[in-house]
Parts: C-alpha cells; structure tokens; sequence
C-alpha cells in the first residue's frame, strides 16, 4: 500500500477466472501467452493459476482433482491456500463472462503494480543523495524492461496491439458459434 492506497487488483476477476479454468479450459491457450503467476495480485491465486498453466503445458488434464494433484507434487497446496481456499474458489459459481477480458485486466493490474513499485523506488532514489541519477534511471529501466521482456513473450507487440488483436481473435471465436464456454 503506498500513501494509503491500495495497490490495483482485480482479485474477485482473479477468482472468477480460476473458477471458469477449472470447469472449462477453453481459452487458456490465449491466457497463458500474456498471464503469468506473478500477475495474479493474490499470490494464492498465481499458485492456481500455476498449476493450471503447468497442466496444460505438459499436456495433463485441467480438472480440479489434476491441478490439487499438481499442487500437491511441486508442494505449492500450502501457497495455493490450502485445500479450502482451492475448494472455495473451485465452487464460486460465478464464471468469467469473457475470459479475454478478465485476462487482460488481471494483466493490466499487473503492470500498474510494477509501475508503482518502480515509481516509489524511483522516488526514494531520487532522496538518496548518496545514489547518482544513472542509479536512478538504472532502477526505473531495470521494472520497464521486466514488463518488456514478458511482453515479447506475446509476440513483441504493444499492449494495445495485443489487446486488440486478442478482443478480435475473441470476438471471432463467438461469432463462429464453436460453443466457446466463459468467452460470453
């Protein structure tokens, strides 16, 4: 929290998302080219979303009972908040109505976290007189660089490029009428 604001979340979209994932996995090919663990706000929700992704690459099933036995082998069920956090999120009943959209924001959120992170150590540089300004502009390209880096990840587009290529593959997937679940 800095000067008594929270830090941008979207933890109940986060929820909303897991919650869909593990009723139905459609989409998460999209999702996994721009989420990564460390974008989920509540940690709790990055180990989710970790064994999900982890399932998924290797090609094992998304069911719920799959990814607690994920959690369980890479002895990430305590981070993931236990089998009670895992069970409550599992039977939210409130799926994502646009998985894209909840993806983004959740990914959005992310990068304004680390922005501020980046802007608060930039200030508390700025004080040091001990630190010269190449420290400074060091420190605030090192966070703009980490948002880069995963950024080419998606294919080395802008954010708004990306977005807007991803609404429209999105909105595409409707309007074929493939019966796509949570994309709605």
């Amino acid at each position: 929290m800095i000067d008594d604001k929270p830090q941008p979340q979207a933890v109940e979209l986060e929820k909303e998302l897991l919650c869909t994932l593990l009723q139905d996995d459609t989409g998460l090919n999209e999702l996994c080219k721009v989420l990564i663990p460390e974008c989920f706000y509540d940690a709790k929700n990055g180990a989710i979303f970790n064994a999900i992704r982890q399932n998924h690459q290797d090609k094992r099933p998304i069911t719920p009972e799959a990814v607690v036995e994920q959690l369980k082998n890479t002895g990430k069920l305590t981070d993931s908040g236990g089998l009670q956090y895992f069970n409550e999120v599992r039977y939210l009943g409130v799926w994502a109505k646009d998985l894209a959209f909840n993806g983004l924001v959740i990914f959005q959120k992310y990068i304004r976290r680390e922005s501020a992170k980046a802007a608060l150590k930039a200030y508390q540089l700025s004080h040091d007189e001990s630190k010269d300004e190449f420290e400074l502009l060091d420190s605030m390209l090192q966070t703009a660089s980490k948002i880069h880096q995963h950024l080419s990840g998606v294919g080395k587009k802008s954010i708004d490029e990306y977005a807007e290529s991803y609404f429209k593959e999105t909105i595409e997937l409707i309007n074929s009428g493939a019966g796509v679940r949570g994309l709605k």
